[in-house]
Parts: C-alpha cells; sequence; structure tokens
C-alpha cells in the first residue's frame, strides 16, 4: 500500500518546499469549543486534511512531548465516523530529507511551538488545552492561494461544531464551510449566466465563435481535434444531407443520432440543429430492440448513425 504525503494546492509551488529554512509567520492561538483533548484536536485535523485531498492512505510528520519526530499516517474513508478516525506512527530519521510538507506538534507551550523540520505548515496543538496554532512558512503570504491559511482555523471550527452537534455524522458530511463560504461557492460563484443579446440558438452561438476564432481548436477527444471551421463545415454537411434526404423542412421534427462518444457525436448534434431538427440521443451498444423501441417512441422521422 502507498502511502502519500498529506498535501495543499499551494504545496508544489517551487517557492514553497519542505526542509528550506526560511522564516516563519504564525496564527493566533485558536480555541476549539464542543471538543476536548489533544488527540481529538488531532482527529479533527486528519479529517480537515483528507478532505482537502482525499488522500488514503497519506502521512505528516508528527511530534509530541517526547520530543521525537515521527511520521504520522493514517487511513480515512469517506464512510468513517470521528471517533473511527485512528493513526499509527514510525520512526523517521530527520536527518533525511523526507518530503512531508505538513507537520502536527503535540506540546504544553504552545506559545514556544516552532514549525517542525522538513515541513512548509505545522499545526501545534496544545497538549493541556482545547487550542492550536498554524505556523507556516512566511513565504506562503505572497502566494496566491494563501487565503487558504485565513480560513484553516474558521473550518477546523466548523468541523468541531459539527461533530460536536453530531458525533455518529460520516466524516464525508461534516459541515466545512461557513454560510458565507457557502454563498460565495454555490451561488456568487456560479453566476456565470449573461445575456445572448441576439442570438437565439445554440447553433447561431457556435457559428459566431465560427467567425471569430476559425482557426482555433474547437473540440478535441483522443487524438482527434477539429477547428471551428473544420467542425462548422462538417456540421454542415450533417444538415444538407439531411435536408436533402427528409425533403422538407425538419422544423419539430426528431432525427435519432446512433454514435458513439466522439467527435462525430459532436459533428450531428449540430448539424441536425443547423437543419432545424431535433436529436434523440441513440446508444450504439443497446441492443437492437432497445434501439428500435427508442425510435419509435419519439417518432424520429430519421435516423443518422456511423
Amino acid at each position: 500500500m502507498t502511502v502519500k504525503s498529506a498535501s495543499l494546492p499551494f504545496i508544489s509551488d517551487k517557492k514553497v518546499q519542505p526542509g528550506i529554512k526560511v522564516s516563519e509567520k504564525t496564527t493566533k492561538i485558536i480555541d476549539v469549543t464542543g471538543i476536548s483533548g489533544a488527540e481529538n484536536i488531532l482527529r479533527l485535523w486528519l479529517i480537515y486534511l483528507y478532505r482537502l485531498g482525499n488522500l488514503d492512505p497519506f502521512m505528516v510528520r508528527f511530534k509530541d512531548q517526547s520530543q521525537r519526530q515521527m511520521l504520522l499516517s493514517a487511513e480515512l474513508d469517506d464512510a468513517m465516523q470521528f471517533a473511527d478516525v485512528v493513526w499509527k506512527l514510525e520512526s523517521v530519521d530527520v536527518a533525511k530529507k523526507t518530503s512531508v510538507p505538513i507537520g502536527i506538534l503535540i506540546t504544553k507551550e504552545l506559545n514556544k511551538a516552532k514549525l517542525l523540520t522538513g515541513t512548509c505548515i505545522t499545526v501545534a496543538i496544545d497538549a493541556t488545552k482545547n487550542s492550536f496554532k498554524i505556523i507556516y512558512q512566511a513565504v506562503l503570504l505572497k502566494h496566491k492561494l494563501a487565503p487558504m491559511l485565513d480560513n484553516m482555523p474558521g473550518h477546523i471550527r466548523m468541523l468541531a461544531d459539527g461533530v460536536g452537534q453530531n458525533p455518529r455524522q460520516k466524516i464525508s458530511l461534516l459541515p466545512l464551510l461557513s454560510a458565507a463560504e457557502q454563498q460565495q461557492v454555490l451561488v456568487k460563484w456560479n453566476k456565470s449566466e449573461r445575456k445572448l443579446g441576439k442570438y437565439k440558438t445554440i447553433q447561431e452561438v457556435f457559428e459566431t465563435s465560427v467567425k471569430k476564432f476559425p482557426d482555433k481548436i474547437a473540440a478535441v477527444f483522443e487524438n482527434e481535434q477539429l477547428t471551428y471551421q473544420e467542425l462548422n463545415a462538417k456540421a454542415n454537411q450533417v444538415a444538407h444531407t439531411l435536408r436533402k434526404a427528409y425533403g422538407k423542412s425538419l422544423v419539430n421534427v426528431f432525427v435519432g443520432l446512433c454514435v458513439g462518444r466522439s467527435l462525430d457525436m459532436l459533428v450531428g448534434i449540430l448539424g441536425i440543429l443547423k437543419a432545424g431538427a431535433a436529436y434523440v440521443p441513440l446508444d450504439p451498444s443497446n441492443p437492437d430492440s432497445r434501439l428500435l423501441f427508442i425510435v419509435q417512441d419519439s417518432d424520429a422521422g430519421a435516423v443518422n448513425a456511423k
């Protein structure tokens, strides 16, 4: 079984590397309510790291009051409850530059806690109080994802509140984001609608893109690709063939499209729409009897297949 070191999105940055001696910054001491004991706060952090990276199993550097630095590995899964989270420790040669960028320190002197050797971020947990603080390389403040450091304490508090309210909740369902963050992720970041102005149909919007970017890549599938101009030309051929074969307007007509996942599927969809018809997707892997039923049930006037 391969054990990965727990990571955060910005740890891979060339300017942020474990083991490099750099200046440190620290958050203020954070108190956690609803959860008691250093081991339970450690559980919260392991759940948090798992939720961020979904690493199973994963590893962090660990140092307790014995002052001996070790590697802590944990194996989590979505169905676990808070009390199910356990870990194991193994010795590590601190002199070796083992790439484990996140550390956890258990200490009775939280104010004196320092960044663990070989880490970019160290979580220092008070051994006697329900408190922790985060110590990190100062260079992280200049990184575009540094705001995550500001959000970490709040996320841990949210997890603690969730465990306090429902200790038997699956760790994958414990709350992580505040109400404001949920609003931002689910509402503000999803405000992607825009007025299309004079455009009325998908094919008209596509044709506008063809005029603007004729030689840019419009679609890629495996080792194949089509530019906007190429895709438009192929779709026009399909539309012309359908109009010629049908002999009259295809408005309010359903055309079956029996093509596997490919660029041909995209060409077929656009071609049918350009002809003025609506397409009925047909999975070529289905039995003939199933395909026949769909065609008859949808009253498809034609079938485009390859």
